[in-house]
């Protein structure tokens, strides 16, 4: 038996009617969201053959607001591969937020970026989908790209004859 007297901010215990139930999350539709990183953590791989960075996301508008997504990013891998991938991913993230020197993980939290998520088969039960993170973007549009220079003998386009 466990007491939750005081453990909810009262002596009184927990009282349901006032919490809403969780339900059963669908995973989200694929597409493009605005999400911000809410909490990391490191965690030593389920193999013990590395360290995984977590990363929750939380997506901050539209219909799905306020449902998260954990990431796993294997910074440190006994694979050299697995974790190349890694650390590109989490490049993407750094450059998505426009923060390129990291010292924490908290300098990422709060920042808003777009990440894009697909429907994939889950690993558990190939009948269920979930939801994967796919890609890391930054709000921010992309500079202008110049004109591209015509090569020798090209005519442009605006030649008025």
């Amino acid at each position: 038996m466990a007491s939750l007297a005081g453990l909810f901010g009262n002596n009184k215990g927990f009282n349901a009617a006032t919490v809403e139930p969780s339900q059963d999350f669908q995973p989200m539709k694929a597409g493009t969201y605005k999400a911000i990183i809410n909490s990391s953590s490191l965690e030593q791989a389920k193999t013990g053959s590395g360290t995984n960075l977590v990363l929750e996301f939380k997506i901050v508008d539209g219909e799905y607001k306020n449902r998260t997504l954990k990431q796993w990013l294997c910074v440190q891998h006994s694979i050299q591969q697995t974790q190349e991938i890694a650390q590109r991913n989490f490049s993407a993230i750094c450059h998505a937020v426009g923060q390129m020197q990291v010292t924490t993980t908290e300098q990422l939290h709060g920042k808003p970026m777009l990440v894009r998520i697909a429907l994939e088969p889950d690993n558990r039960d190939p009948e269920k989908l979930q939801n994967r993170i796919k890609s890391y973007m930054s709000l921010q549009k992309p500079p202008a790209q110049a004109e591209p220079a015509l090569a020798e003998g090209d005519v442009g386009d605006d030649v008025p004859w």
